[in-house]
């Protein structure tokens, strides 16, 4: 065991020796290529880093100018919205405007027709009360009144029915006739 503690000088020569040899032939072979591959790997890494920083600060431009263009469209599609409620309230009113106007012309319209009609029916009315008043009144004098007395008897008969301004054309137009 003592000679595990004191080293030989000609073991620890050889293997001084062995090491510097081994190291001088891996070094070449094996130590400078796995140097230059951990730099390579380190470059590597280091673009890799600076692409994802980039990568990472150009997707949040994109994201801002997504979220300002998202802000900017969702503004329009209100203002958008506003001005279509607004616009249908407008139209609104107008069709109501409209309808109301055409209701007032459709009753305008339905109130002189009734009033024609009214007219045309009292017309009609005071002629079959004139022929019913000569006929009664032929029966009455039993045929004394000519043809053309009954017609002047109606026409005065209807022009009173007519009022005042109706007879005294009536009778003015009888007298010159």
């Amino acid at each position: 065991m003592d000679k595990l503690l004191s080293p030989d000088f000609g073991l620890t020569f050889w293997t001084i020796l062995t090491f510097v040899i081994l190291v001088a032939i891996l070094k070449p072979l094996l130590w400078e290529p796995v140097i230059q591959a951990l730099k390579r790997r380190e470059e590597r890494l280091q673009m890799e880093r600076e692409a994802a920083e980039k990568a990472r600060a150009d997707a949040m431009k994109i994201k801002q100018d997504l979220e300002a263009e998202l802000a900017r469209l969702t503004q329009r599609t209100q203002a958008m919205l506003d001005k279509a409620q607004v616009d249908g309230l407008d139209l609104k009113e107008e069709i109501l405007r409209q309808a109301q106007e055409d209701s007032k012309r459709l009753i305008a319209r339905g109130q002189k027709q009734l009033e024609e009609d009214r007219k045309q029916l009292i017309h009609e009315l005071q002629r079959e009360i004139g022929g019913l008043s000569v006929m009664v009144a032929e029966k009455i004098l039993q045929g004394s009144v000519d043809p053309a007395a009954s017609d002047r008897i109606v026409k005065d008969f209807l022009s009173a029915l007519d009022g005042p301004e109706k007879r005294e054309k009536q009778t003015h137009n009888a007298h010159e006739g």
